[in-house]
């Protein structure tokens, strides 16, 4: 989950249209934030500027897709802090199991 998110707000900073200042500047300082989350090097201060952002992004973002980038950090820290933590700490489970139908969706690679 934390890839994801972060791989999202990625998107989102990339592809706002620039109009609201939540999206264009503050998914930019979201992006950091994560990205100092994962290495371990946030401090507790900036954790919670990193929540204060993402609740007044989701609330505050003219689009959409700005509204979903705070909603997103906000969920996944909320609810998937195992997750940060564990790649905090370097020890993120990256293998997760497949589905046990997915291979008659999925042809086998040849």
């Amino acid at each position: 989950m934390a890839d994801f998110v972060t791989y999202f707000v990625n998107y989102v900073q990339r592809n706002s249209c620039g109009k609201c200042v939540p999206c264009r500047i503050g998914t930019k300082r979201m992006e950091d934030l994560l990205g100092k989350f994962l290495n371990g090097g946030l401090s507790e201060e900036e954790e919670a500027l990193l929540r204060i952002l993402a609740e007044d992004i989701g609330y505050t973002s003219r689009c959409d897709l700005g509204r979903l980038a705070g909603k997103a950090v906000k969920y996944a820290l909320l609810y998937c802090r195992e997750d940060f933590e564990a790649h905090k700490n370097g020890k993120c489970n990256q293998n997760i199991a497949p589905h046990p139908g997915w291979e008659k969706v999925v042809p086998a690679a040849v």
